[in-house]
């Protein structure tokens, strides 16, 4: 058999029903172990049985082959926390023969420990150039050898103004693209931006390597063609899960084993029906998807397989989720909640002036904290000329064309007093839509939560 030949039979993908579980993987995978029961009986050495559907057929418990299978890929065992059937896998592992793992099994490894949602999560109030911003220290140490990861680790000094912010003597209006970075792990800039070789310098001074990549090579707006193959659906068969998703999520990260993948630096394996193909945990990489589409991690509150989603992470190589995997916000205990609140600044432009021409704007702030909408009324009297509708859950603001700076005013200003309320962002949304003929509309919108506690009635 020629080298090809081999490396295509070792590479296909497998299916196998184990107690009626079906499971897709590859030849190698099976046959890590030589000495084991897979390993015989995949290189030929035992018969197989195969179903009717013609998949490898093994009377075993399904459920728990889960966990053996993911030993074969990654040669670690990981199981959830609250994992109650070791005594059952023992009995499973001496069945497939697997050494390693029954080795594991009699030396099991300690949890992982967990860092504290209140020190990670308390706001912290930055003066930046006489501009002040309010963040977590998540997100200040969401790139550990940048300057500010060292700062907030502890490891370099830091210096307070006279109202107890931290104080960093670098350009205030920029740093909202840093901090957004930090936020999000995408650099978003305004499409008339100006100041990319100031920005470079700044991403330079805080020495956060992504964004300096970001600058360095930054993306170009798409062409019809490239939107069109970017956005096209890919069907992906994860372990025998299929997904459907598109090119542009798989890239997010380029620097990721998923994005050389579909990039076209590594090869990719196709499985019968012509799905992309990996052999990896298929549960778990609805996970890696999600976090791959929002760049949040968010996990069920029942949620136990932490260790074991940390080994997908670094096999995918998502720098970002496995930083929030090593630094986990803890779901909220079950007697808290999340208030929210919705900021959004909607511009009616004309479509006929040069250069365009603002012709409203409104400012809405929409909650059902009431004690927010209450402040907003007593502390921006400044503006209430401007303020045209107070409704129950919401407090708007009219602008007319001559207004701009005072509209932007008045949102620095909300965002300020919204996040010195416990409040932080938690993400930001831009809509463009055309209601008229002569007039097009931008909508920005921005998502503040904060948690609470449920009051008995």
């Amino acid at each position: 058999m020629e080298n090809g030949d081999w490396d295509y039979m070792m590479t296909k993908p497998v299916t196998l029903n184990v107690g009626g579980h079906l499971y897709t993987t590859t030849m190698s995978t099976l046959q890590r172990y030589p000495d084991s029961m897979l390993g015989a009986m995949f290189c030929g050495d035992l018969p197989t049985t195969r179903d009717s559907q013609g998949n490898y057929f093994i009377d075993r418990d399904g459920t728990l082959f889960h966990y053996i299978l993911n030993f074969l890929r990654t040669s670690e065992l990981t199981l959830p926390i609250d994992f109650m059937k070791t005594d059952l896998l023992h009995k499973e592992a001496d069945f497939y023969q697997i050494e390693p793992l029954i080795q594991c099994l009699n030396n099991p490894k300690p949890p992982y420990p967990l860092d504290t949602f209140e020190q990670m999560t308390k706001p912290v109030t930055l003066n930046v150039g006489g501009q002040v911003y309010s963040t977590s220290m998540s997100t200040l140490q969401r790139y550990p050898d940048s300057m500010l990861g060292g700062m907030f680790r502890g490891d370099l000094p830091t210096t307070r103004d006279a109202e107890g912010n931290y104080f960093i003597d670098r350009d205030g209006t920029l740093f909202r693209y840093i901090l957004n970075f930090l936020r999000a792990s995408e650099l978003i800039l305004p499409i008339n931006f100006t100041e990319m070789d100031l920005l470079r310098k700044e991403a330079d001074f805080y020495q956060i390597e992504p964004l300096i990549q970001s600058l360095n090579d930054p993306k170009p707006l798409y062409s019809l063609d490239t939107y069109e193959q970017m956005t096209k659906p890919v069907t992906l068969n994860v372990g025998g899960h299929l997904y459907t998703t598109t090119l542009s999520t798989l890239q997010r990260y380029p620097d990721s084993m998923l994005g050389a993948m579909f990039r076209g630096d590594l090869p990719t394996t196709r499985d019968v029906q012509g799905n992309y193909f990996i052999d990896r945990d298929g549960t778990l990489f609805r996970f890696i998807l999600n976090f791959l589409r929002t760049s949040e991690l968010i996990r069920p509150v029942s949620f136990t397989e932490m260790d074991l989603l940390r080994k997908e992470a670094d096999f995918y190589q998502v720098e970002p989720l496995i930083q929030c995997l090593n630094d986990p916000k803890p779901p909220y205990p079950l007697d808290t909640y999340e208030q929210t609140v919705e900021l959004s600044s909607t511009r009616k432009l004309s479509k006929y002036s040069n250069p365009v021409a603002v012709i409203i704007t409104q400012v809405t702030v929409t909650t059902k904290v009431h004690s927010l909408l209450e402040g907003i009324s007593n502390n921006f009297t400044k503006w209430n000329k401007h303020m045209m509708d107070t409704r129950d859950c919401q407090v708007s603001f009219t602008f007319g064309p001559c207004d701009y700076h005072q509209e932007v005013a008045l949102r620095v200003h909300l965002m300020d007093y919204i996040t010195k309320q416990g409040f932080t962002i938690r993400n930001t949304r831009v809509h463009h839509m055309s209601e008229r003929a002569n007039e097009n509309t931008v909508e920005h919108n921005w998502t503040f939560c904060r948690p609470a506690y449920k009051v008995e009635d």
